[in-house]
């Protein structure tokens, strides 16, 4: 989680591996979900 708050206060590209392929996203909000789940938007 630090590194997704960091890389969407400095305004930074992350790239990761989610669901069977690389995804690239600039992040700009990370939270949970009401049913509980990490939530990321970009």
């Amino acid at each position: 989680m630090k590194k997704i708050c960091e890389a969407i206060k400095e305004h930074k590209i992350m790239r990761f591996w989610y669901n069977g392929g690389f995804r690239t996203v600039e992040p700009f909000c990370y939270g949970r979900s009401t049913a509980g789940n990490d939530v990321l938007r970009g």
